[in-house]
């Protein structure tokens, strides 16, 4: 594609939007009636819309692009007049069928918790954000690594019963990529029990999860290392996870 002009970043997007296609891993598609699941409107606290020709939203928009995120990706928001407990805060809108469920709030100071959400039970961030056409959903735990790879996102470590039946209903196959690290092991077991697939790339010991990965590697060879080591062998997966225990003790 360099022959017609286009610069890296535009071929990045666009291998990387045909991978979202490609069966490298043989899966077939399959269908199933979907079990209809719902959540109910909510209200999105004040604040205001991300623009990069704002100079308020500056330091919103540099946390987001050091995390390897464009504000193009998804309506973010902010806090920037905001005093106390609401100020210094990436929003993030929770959406389900394209209506507002619920949001995140990041703070971008040392407080803690650095997440306060309002989020419905058996809520699944990022179905809206997956084409019909696609073949394959990759599943994270963390919200900003479900952004940085146009995936879903757990929000915890685990996968209840209506976040299965959601991603279910996509009809095609779903990765899970668990956080590298002790939290994330407890995921494995149940995704392999849903007849989900598991991928747990070779990345360094300084990349724990997702967006670490994209930080480092970026989008394109991240995609590919999930996608080439996507398995639903109870064996292999076993394998990963014990080379993944050692590499946690030392």
């Amino acid at each position: 594609m360099n022959y017609l002009g286009l610069d890296k970043e535009q071929i990045d997007r666009y291998s990387f939007e045909s991978l979202q296609h490609k069966d490298l891993l043989d899966f077939t598609k399959f269908k199933k009636e979907k079990k209809k699941v719902k959540f109910k409107e909510m209200v999105l606290p004040d604040a205001e819309l991300i623009n990069i020709n704002n100079p308020h939203h500056l330091p919103f928009i540099e946390y987001l692009n050091k995390r390897k995120i464009s504000i193009k990706d998804y309506p973010f928001m902010c806090t920037p007049d905001e005093k106390g407990r609401q100020a210094n805060r990436v929003i993030i809108p929770f959406t389900y069928e394209h209506k507002i469920v619920g949001h995140t709030s990041r703070y971008l100071d040392d407080r803690k918790p650095k997440f306060i959400s309002e989020q419905q039970n058996g809520y699944l961030f990022g179905v809206d954000l997956q084409k019909p056409d696609w073949q394959v959903c990759i599943v994270t735990e963390g919200i900003f690594d479900a952004l940085s790879i146009n995936g879903c996102a757990l929000t915890t470590n685990a996968i209840n019963d209506q976040q299965a039946e959601i991603l279910k209903n996509l009809n095609r196959k779903i990765i899970v990529v668990p956080d590298q690290d002790k939290s994330g092991i407890d995921v494995i077991n149940r995704a392999l029990d849903l007849g989900f697939y598991i991928s747990m790339p070779n990345w360094d010991v300084d990349v724990k999860d997702v967006n670490d990965a994209v930080i480092k590697y970026g989008k394109l060879s991240t995609l590919l290392s999930i996608l080439q080591s996507a398995t639903n062998s109870k064996i292999k997966t076993e394998l990963k996870r014990k080379q993944l225990d050692k590499r946690l003790q030392h």
